[in-house]
């Protein structure tokens, strides 16, 4: 009975040194606090890929101008598949995050009832080049400084969006690719800095 005891005292310990860590980071990351605000799933009570987002997105997060995420609905019961969606957590994220920047969502659901003074939502098949093209002309032409990649997660859209969208990255930008193999089990998240222009 004692040995029980000390070993949950010890468990018990540790898990609050855990809980302790993750509410010290929490505070200290403004990012995982905007998804927190904003109801995403990507924040440090989600995926938890706010930590690599906030590694890459940080340095020069100011100079943010434009930003665009494909795929805006959560992995959970918050999301609306059919009708229209009034929230789009993530772009409120992205926006909070973001002071300077004009958003872009791109999904193949409707969110016309989402309403943010500086975002803006494509809807759009990610298989569909044409749709991906949308996006240029909402965007007015301008280049994009961070490009998300969050849609279906099938490597052949995600070709097909990297092949239109990339040449509307800036030189010096960020393309993101979250999932890049073919089992959504094994989700994983790939940065690909712009080092050449197009």
């Amino acid at each position: 009975m004692i040995q029980k005891l000390r070993f949950l005292m010890r468990n018990l310990r540790a898990a609050m040194i855990a809980w302790n860590a993750a509410i010290d980071h929490l505070r200290c990351n403004e990012l995982s606090m905007a998804a927190l605000k904003a109801g995403s799933d990507k924040g440090i009570d989600g995926h938890g890929y706010t930590r690599a987002y906030l590694r890459n997105f940080a340095p020069g997060r100011e100079k943010v101008r434009r930003f665009l995420e494909i795929g805006l609905l959560r992995d959970d019961s918050r999301r609306k598949e059919s009708g229209t969606n009034r929230f789009a957590p993530s772009l409120s994220m992205w926006a909070g995050y973001f002071y300077n920047a004009r958003v872009i969502g791109f999904d193949i659901c409707d969110f016309s009832g989402f309403s943010h003074p500086r975002c803006v939502v494509v809807q759009g098949d990610q298989s569909h080049r044409g749709d991906l093209m949308l996006i240029s002309e909402v965007s007015g032409g301008e280049q994009f400084d961070i490009i998300i990649d969050d849609g279906s997660h099938a490597s052949a859209h995600q070709q097909l969006s990297l092949g239109v969208l990339f040449p509307l990255l800036r030189p010096g930008g960020l393309y993101c690719m979250r999932t890049c193999i073919s089992s959504r089990r094994n989700s994983k998240l790939m940065m690909c800095p712009r080092r050449c222009k197009s």
